[in-house]
Order: C-alpha cells, then structure tokens, then sequence
C-alpha cells in the first residue's frame, strides 16, 4: 500500500519485493509507512505489483518490479532498491495514475491514456497481445466521447471513463470484470 501526507510526501509499505516500497531495499517487508526516496511533492500515488506516483509538476514516476516494462522507462530492469525512482518516458503532464499487477495507465493534460507494461490479456487497448515497456497511447472506441477523465487498472484488465460518463473496459474478462454481463 501507499498514500501521500498531509506535506505531500509518498510512504509505501507492506511487501518490498523487487523494491515496491521505493525506499532503496528490496526484500525487506515493511510493516509501518517508510518514506519513498527521491523527495518531491506527491499529488498522486498507486501501488500494485508494483508502485507508480505523480509529482505536483505532473511528471510520473514507477518503480519495482519491471518483469513486463510497467515501469515504461524502456527497460525490463527493476527500479526502487537503488533509491532512485524511474521516470515514465514519455513527454507528457500527468494527472492521474493507475498501478496494475504487470501493466499501468495514466491520462495526460489533454485527456489522453497511455498504457504499458504487460499486454497478454489486450489490457493495455492497442488491439495486440505484445507487452509494451514503453507507454502507447490506448485506442478509442468508435462511440468514444473525447476526453478520457478517470481510469483503473486491474489484475489484466483496464477501465477508463470517457466525457460523456460512459465507462469502457478491455483485458481480461474470465470472473465478468469488465461488467458486459459475461464472462
């Protein structure tokens, strides 16, 4: 888990594999909130199978494991043990952020949604199967209604909400997680 304080610091605990909390360790559980390394003011943070945050000047940041790219810094080496966290390598202000098992998304300024990371279940909504170490931006429906203003990642799915209200889902559907009534 991780949350930001009231002074705009991130804290991560719980499981530290592969440097999840962010505080330069891997391995070590940490049962209390440890401080994440690399300063800066937090505006948002999420952790999955690994952890992502957004700093108040939008620029995003991942760190962790990296098995699949999620980290979308262009490698598959893990961050976080060395206390420097990774940037997402892309030249967009974030707003909002969303840490999947394997994959994360984020929306920019504009209303856009980029994806990476793992893509064997379509969750990263480039219509293939090929994991993407860096981030993509996802298709839009046909009856997509410009912007895109929240979004979610699951275990290997994604949901994200469009201006109209409409929320649309893609990835992986075996437990009906995507709500079309099936599964």
């Amino acid at each position: 888990s991780c949350g930001i304080a009231m002074d705009e610091t991130a804290w991560c605990w719980g499981r530290n594999a592969s440097g999840r909390i962010g505080n330069g360790t891997s391995g070590i559980d940490r049962p209390l909130p440890t401080l994440v390394s690399g300063g800066g003011t937090w505006a948002v943070i999420s952790a999955g199978g690994h952890s992502c945050g957004l700093q108040t000047d939008g620029v995003a940041y991942c760190w962790g494991n990296n098995s699949k790219g999620q980290l979308g810094n262009g490698t598959l080496i893990n961050t976080g043990t060395t206390g420097v966290l990774s940037a997402v390598n892309v030249q967009a202000s974030f707003t909002a952020i969303s840490a999947g098992t394997s994959h994360t998304c984020a929306l920019d300024s504009l209303g856009d949604l980029y994806c990476w990371g793992w893509n064997g279940n379509l969750q990263l909504g480039d219509g293939t199967q090929t994991d993407r170490p860096m981030p993509i931006i996802a298709a839009t429906p046909a009856s997509f209604a410009a912007p895109w203003t929240a979004l979610e990642t699951g275990y290997a799915h994604t949901c994200a909400v469009d201006a109209s209200g409409t929320t649309w889902c893609w990835g992986l559907n075996t437990q009906g997680q995507l709500g079309t009534g099936s599964a």
